[in-house]
């Protein structure tokens, strides 16, 4: 039973298509039943508890056939509508609760009857990736005949909305995913499903881009990709120069290729080719700029870094990095960094914190670069400025500590900067700074079976580092072969001698932040999450 008591001039309704999800429908619901004045959920054939933990929640839940047909759905689902105003919601999908009490007080006062309005709906970060996703898309609509979903899979409303002569208006309002979207199973059920539905609109409709684009997603989640590649080409053709289907076709095409590890030279011709129609996008240019770092041409790198961070533009309703800018900053200061321009890599770095605001990323990086150059003084006073989420008060002292031992082993000053880390660690600091440096500071002082569990630490803070898996790799093979040289001496009644077998440390860690993917291209993910 709703708990709102006051609901205003305009009621305002949560839509939602669930089939099978008892175990993300109660979030969903419970995330808005403070700001809705009525709930409905169209249930579309679960075999499960859905039903039933909706109806505890919702003050409607229907019964709507399957006709694999996610509009026929919707469109169902919008028949049993009374309010002014409707926001759709997919299992799964939550909103916070200042968040609802915004989407509240937009509707009461500000929502024009005449708009429908994006939200910003994000995916959080898959556990390898550094940076979650995000699309806009139209979530907010006023309950209005004429404005009715059209297509089978990536069903739409921008026909309807065209043809009643309304606008597309976006805001600052956002919906946030699970994580589940990222398990493998379930992106495998929805992209067979998602295939079945497309093959039926283009025998029904003949070929066009959309359910091409849907299928050629499909298969990439199926890990098809020349199937997809072929799938993105044909939906290429069929698309408007220009449109955010055409952008999106290229986009799917690069994810498609970058698991081809033989398809490189395809994926950078296809980049150049969609910078050919949009210049600015800022995602192809991170992409160019990241298969450009992966030839080992830093310079064209750098240019297209540069390119993002000064005339970069977003497509908001294509699915991209949450932090797109930072992201390109951070690139770009990495790839001056490795043309020996720190200082430049420094300039940059400064701007983009006073531009877009307290960055806990760019504030790593400074420190990292402070480090580097043993500014101890520069270091700290951005270790202050980390947020309190990023950096607990208590753990403030230790990450100090932790600091000053990193510039200690940036002057590789190995029993010194020992000291100093080896107290922030026993402190309890876990900051991937402090678990970097002791790791090199071990591995430079020629203890590897201590680095070892480290290192396992440091790839558990930061997941995506290729830096800690080279040094992980080149550990292991150190160890093996130490202990086969061993056994062999053992074997042949020879006694150690007391060789050192070491594995050098360079003089300063490798820098391996670029992304493995087409600098984080997202993998496309269906507006309906959860409706057949």
């Amino acid at each position: 039973m709703l708990t709102r008591k006051d609901s205003g001039d305009r009621r305002l309704a949560v839509a939602m298509i669930a089939r099978d999800a008892e175990h993300r429908i109660a979030a969903s619901l419970d995330s808005v039943r403070e700001m809705a004045d009525e709930i409905i959920v169209a249930d579309t054939g679960s075999i499960d508890r859905t039903r039933h933990v909706a109806l505890a929640r919702a003050t409607h839940v229907v019964t709507i056939p399957w006709i694999d047909d996610f509009s026929a759905a919707r469109n169902a689902c919008l028949d049993r509508v009374k309010a002014d105003w409707i926001l759709w919601l997919d299992a799964g999908e939550t909103i916070d609760a200042a968040t609802a009490a915004d989407i509240r007080r937009f509707v009461d006062e500000d929502a024009d009857p005449a708009n429908v309005y994006l939200l910003c709906v994000q995916l959080p970060p898959a556990q390898d990736n550094f940076a979650g996703e995000q699309v806009c898309r139209i979530r907010l609509m006023p309950n209005k005949k004429e404005l009715r979903f059209a297509g089978r899979v990536r069903e739409t409303l921008q026909p309807a909305v065209i043809k009643a002569g309304m606008s597309v208006e976006p805001t600052s309002l956002c919906i946030h995913r699970s994580a589940i979207d990222h398990d493998q199973a379930v992106k495998a059920r929805k992209a067979r499903r998602d295939l079945k539905l497309a093959e039926l609109e283009l025998r029904e409709r003949g070929p066009s881009a959309s359910p091409l684009i849907a299928m050629g997603d499909a298969w990439t989640n199926l890990a098809e990709c020349r199937q997809a590649i072929d799938c993105f080409q044909r939906g290429l053709a069929l698309s408007t120069r220009g449109s955010t289907e055409m952008l999106e076709a290229y986009y799917g095409m690069l994810a498609a290729y970058d698991k081809q590890p033989d398809a490189h030279d395809a994926q950078l011709k296809t980049c150049l080719e969609a910078l050919e129609i949009f210049p600015f996008d800022a995602q192809l240019l991170c992409a160019v700029a990241s298969y450009m770092h992966n030839r080992g041409r830093i310079d064209l790198a750098s240019r297209a870094y540069q390119s993002a961070v000064t005339h970069g533009q977003i497509n908001l309703e294509t699915w991209h990095l949450s932090s797109l800018r930072e992201v390109a900053v951070t690139c770009l200061s990495l790839s001056l960094e490795l043309s020996n321009q720190d200082d430049e890599a420094c300039r940059v770095l400064e701007g983009a914190v006073a531009s877009v605001g307290d960055s806990p990323r760019l504030r790593r990086r400074l420190i990292d670069l402070h480090i580097k150059h043993n500014r101890r003084r520069e270091a700290l006073e951005q270790v202050a400025k980390l947020p309190t989420d990023e950096l607990p008060a208590a753990q403030l002292d230790a990450m100090r500590t932790a600091v000053r031992g990193a510039c200690l082993a940036a002057k590789k000053d190995w029993n010194s900067a020992r000291i100093f880390l080896q107290t922030a660690y026993d402190a309890g600091c876990r900051d991937v700074v402090c678990l970097r440096w002791l790791a090199v500071t071990l591995i430079s002082s020629d203890q590897l079976s201590a680095a070892e569990p480290i290192l396992r630490q440091w790839q558990t803070a930061a997941p995506a580092s290729a830096e800690v898996q080279t040094y992980l790799s080149a550990i292991s093979a150190q160890l093996s072969e130490s202990a086969a040289a061993n056994a062999r001496d053992s074997a042949a009644g020879i006694g150690t001698d007391g060789a050192r077998r070491r594995l050098d440390a360079p003089s300063m860690p490798a820098i391996a932040f670029f992304p493995s993917r087409a600098d984080g291209f997202p993998s496309s993910m269906p507006d309906a999450a959860s409706g057949a």
